[in-house]
């Protein structure tokens, strides 16, 4: 039975209705700035809305699309009604925990507090887990979306980001698929060797959208680290700011390469170096956050994550970007692991859709 008015009137306020207006910020501010940070890999057919939604229902602060064909996403209306949707609501609203003492929405740098791309938040109904902060310096912070594109060219990559700008907040481009028919295509796995091309639609998506525009890019390392030095020195070097070219990398140092097919080999002492070289290369390429993946491009998923090459390749970091771990996160010990090698994010993909 519906209340009447003076029913209604005698109702206690909701303890929701005196919450603060959540923080929006880039993606790495959010892993610099808070504890925790639960990040939705892309996942093919799955990562789409309602997932994605789900996900954030669970403190996942960050969710990904799955890869898109920036090429049919940039010219068929039915292609971008198929690959992408959203809503006012898929992102979620959190109570996150400060890294550091007295680091509140006030004392956070206003640049770092203004997301750089064209996406402009809506009213939404989105709630917090609690109406009241679990701590006194816990912040309220909106999630992120982000969108993954593989493209073979830089035009209709810059077409696909001028098209889906509006609804995100950072897009992906895609260099670590490893399926046979992407390598064919001249997509994922393909444009490791082709760093050139790489920094060509990079460069081609932020004349087109702005160099504050944040463009990510994902890699699986090449058995040969060394060609993915080159590939990161060639990127365009850029301010390490949170506005300017965020790198999702795929790190494989080799310290090891355990399969079922062979036994696991002692490293050469110059497989250190070159994780050295290769995670040195994507700082001077001005990243902005580094994604750590245990795994080349040739090694299957029931293989192990190396934690110790993940850790290792943070310390190659120095601190200088925030770190982010992918790979075999089933639960929360796992993760509990993984953050143990110094990262500021983990990344899950399998996991979650198993959950």
């Amino acid at each position: 039975m519906p209340l009447t008015p003076a029913e209604g009137a005698d109702l206690d306020p909701s303890p929701f209705d005196d919450l603060p207006t959540p923080l929006v910020v880039p993606v790495p501010t959010m892993l610099d700035s808070f504890q925790t940070i639960n990040i939705l890999a892309p996942l093919v057919r799955c990562s789409k809305l309602p997932f994605r939604h789900l996900c954030s229902l669970y403190e996942t602060q960050v969710t990904t699309t799955p890869m898109m064909l920036a090429e049919e996403f940039s010219r068929s209306q039915i292609a971008r009604t198929s690959d992408f949707t959203t809503s006012k609501e898929e992102r979620g609203v959190f109570w996150m925990e400060p890294r550091h003492a007295g680091l509140n929405r006030e004392t956070i740098h206003p640049e770092d507090r203004v997301s750089k791309t064209d996406h402009c938040p809506r009213p939404h109904s989105r709630l917090p887990p609690t109406a009241a902060p679990p701590t006194k310096q816990s912040v309220l912070v909106r999630g992120a979306l982000l969108a993954q594109f593989a493209s073979p060219n830089g035009k209709s990559l810059a077409d696909a980001a001028e098209l889906i700008s509006p609804y995100i907040d950072g897009l992906d481009l895609n260099c670590g698929c490893p399926q046979r028919w992407a390598y064919n295509e001249g997509i994922g796995c393909a444009l490791l060797r082709k760093p050139e091309l790489v920094r060509d639609m990079v460069r081609t998506v932020q004349d087109r959208m702005g160099w504050n525009w944040p463009v990510s890019v994902k890699i699986r390392v090449d058995p040969d680290l060394k060609w993915v030095a080159v590939f990161l020195f060639i990127l365009p070097r850029c301010p390490l700011s949170y506005g300017g070219c965020i790198a999702d990398i795929y790190v494989q140092a080799t310290y090891q390469y355990p399969t079922s097919r062979r036994p696991v080999r002692t490293p050469h002492p110059t497989d250190n170096r070159l994780t050295d070289t290769l995670v040195k290369s994507a700082l001077s390429a001005g990243v902005s956050h580094i994604t750590i993946h245990g795994r080349t491009r040739h090694q299957a998923s029931t293989e192990p994550v190396d934690l110790d090459a993940i850790k290792f390749a943070v310390e190659c970091a120095g601190g200088q970007v925030p770190c982010v771990a992918n790979g075999d996160l089933w639960d929360l010990s796992d993760a509990a692991k993984m953050r143990e090698t110094g990262v500021k994010g983990v990344m899950g993909a399998r996991g979650l859709l198993a959950k």
